[in-house]
């Protein structure tokens, strides 16, 4: 297991691997049915970061201040961080005491949204994520 410290070169500037920007912690997407489908497309919400502590490779433990986060209301929903597969949008995001939440929309037209929409409906256990950029670590 690599640690920060041993990511420093010999000039002491830090390289760091682009697989160690990527954080995990608990989070859910839910996918409405029947009522939450209408002309907009099917509802959905998500918890996409708690807030809480992360234990990460190279840096320790690891805390996201909700509180000073900013964002637009309306985000695009995709599949793995993929342009390519669109799954809708949010309408609402806001921080709460479960962390940050959204709401929003499935295209129906995606066919990565239909098979999202199939597999939740059978009861797979989607997760959330976010792309966060730090203004200040």
């Amino acid at each position: 297991m690599t640690t920060f410290a041993e990511l420093k070169e010999a000039d002491g500037k830090v390289q760091i691997p682009r697989h160690a920007l990527q954080f995990a912690c608990d989070s859910e997407a839910r996918f409405a049915s029947g009522d939450g489908d209408d002309e907009k497309g099917m509802q959905f919400e998500m918890l996409a970061h708690t807030g809480k502590a992360m234990d990460h490779w190279a840096f320790g433990k690891l805390v996201i201040d909700l509180s000073g986060i900013k964002f637009r209301q309306k985000l695009p929903l995709l599949k793995d961080h993929d342009t390519d597969q669109r799954l809708g949008w949010t309408e609402s995001i806001r921080v709460t005491e479960r962390g940050l939440e959204a709401r929003g929309r499935m295209l129906k037209s995606s066919p990565a949204a239909k098979i999202v929409r199939e597999d939740s409906e059978q009861g797979f256990p989607w997760q959330a994520s976010v792309f966060l950029e730090a203004t200040k670590v």
